[in-house]
């Protein structure tokens, strides 16, 4: 009897062992929300590692050196301490990822305001890079942009 009852025991034991120790299934983290957040903070020009900003390969470090990019994990963006003479950013608007032939989203291109598509060249915890090329075309508002065309690059660090 006490046999039976030690076996029981055991064996509802294993039984609760067994049943109890399933993995739950990992659901790896989605791409897009580890890019946003990673993407998501004030990002100033990297000043301290020139050239920070180049429009052509030529170094306009100077005409940028208070500029910062602020993204957000809500799709906006905003930009303060830009140059009045390369005036090619908006002061706020709305940003997402540019979207391949099949739909999915690039994670390494983002479009600005539905008009201008920069490329993320660089990206890390400590490190942006962004290039675009910036015509009168992708202009979403008014000035003077006479010698402002061209291949920008801007480097920048977190603020």
């Amino acid at each position: 009897m006490k046999n039976s009852r030690l076996f029981a025991f055991l064996f509802l034991a294993f039984i609760v062992f067994v049943t109890g120790c399933k993995n739950d299934p990992v659901t790896p983290p989605d791409p897009s929300e580890e890019r946003t957040a990673l993407l998501a903070k004030a990002w100033k020009v990297d000043t301290a590692n020139p050239p920070s900003v180049t429009l052509d390969g030529a170094d306009i470090s100077g005409d940028f050196q208070t500029f910062v990019l602020t993204l957000t994990t809500s799709f906006t963006y905003s930009t303060s301490g830009g140059s009045p003479t390369f005036d090619i950013w908006q002061p706020s608007g709305s940003w997402g990822y540019a979207t391949n032939a099949d739909g999915s989203s690039n994670l390494n291109s983002l479009i600005l305001d539905g008009l201008l598509q920069v490329d993320i060249d660089n990206l890390s915890e400590t490190a942006l890079q962004l290039s675009f090329d910036f015509t009168l075309a992708k202009a979403a508002h008014g000035g003077r942009f006479t010698g402002v065309e061209g291949r920008y690059i801007f480097k920048f660090i977190p603020q």
